[in-house]
């Protein structure tokens, strides 16, 4: 009996180590839900956008992070600051340069240190010359 008893302990040693071991694999592959998520703008407006006359641009940003996250916007030249999902459009914009930042917080309110950034400029189309024959 005493044998068995060594065998037994024996084996629920070897189970634990395994979980053990199983437990630790699991906790290194997993991400930390405490490491700030990064932010990445996926799709731009081109560097310049060009208007003619009196008409403005409009200028959409799309956004993901690498965690579940939600985003805070910021767009220079209105001064909003505020929560955003993607895609996030901005219309009626004049002659200028334009910045849009956004961040990710995740779900333990960790915040994207990093930023994502772009910056547009609307600028105005050259009016054509027109030819005149004489």
């Amino acid at each position: 009996m005493g044998s068995s008893r060594t065998a037994l302990r024996a084996r629920m040693t070897a189970i634990a180590a395994v979980a053990a071991l199983l437990a630790a694999a699991a906790a290194a592959a997993a991400p930390r839900r405490d490491a700030p998520p990064q932010t990445t703008i996926t799709k731009a407006p081109k560097d310049r956008i060009k208007v003619r006359g009196s008409r403005t641009a409009t200028a959409t940003w799309e956004f993901t992070a690498d965690q579940p996250a939600t985003f805070t916007c910021k767009f220079t030249g209105r001064g909003i600051v505020r929560p955003c999902t993607s895609p996030i459009t901005f219309a009626g914009l004049t002659k200028g340069r334009y910045t849009f930042t956004v961040y990710a917080i995740n779900v333990v309110k960790s915040r994207d240190a990093t930023r994502a950034r772009d910056v547009v400029k609307v600028v105005k189309k050259k009016k054509r010359k027109s030819k005149h024959h004489r």
